[in-house]
């Protein structure tokens, strides 16, 4: 009988944080309204160098995140890295196909401006 759970399709998304979050998300997974965005590079700009990749059933979204109305728990967390900066400049050379200044204002209305 074939494994029906691995055969069923996941959304792939990635959540970046510092060192001291991600400890905590390796124990008991993303708290409710958890912010995960749809591309790699997007997870480094607006989260951290400490990368999850978290797999989700099959979701119908549109742009470039979206935010887990519930908790997540560790067994959705496919990996775990951490991005030298390096790595992530070499990811950067392709951001630029996105707006990131455009799309974080239009996620965060009400954001402070930065001083």
């Amino acid at each position: 009988m074939p494994n029906e759970q691995a055969d069923r399709p996941v959304r792939l998304c990635w959540h970046g944080t510092d060192e001291a979050a991600a400890e905590s998300i390796q124990r008991e997974g993303f708290e409710p309204w958890t912010y995960f965005a749809a591309h790699l590079e997007d997870a480094l700009a607006f989260g951290g160098p400490h990368i999850f990749t978290v797999a989700f059933e099959p979701l119908d979204f549109a742009g470039w995140q979206l935010r887990a109305p519930s908790r997540v728990p560790p067994e959705c967390i496919v990996a775990y890295e951490v991005y030298t900066i390096d790595v992530r400049l070499r990811l950067e050379d392709r951001t630029h196909l996105y707006d990131f200044e455009a799309a974080y204002a239009a996620a965060f209305p009400q954001a402070p401006d930065a001083e």
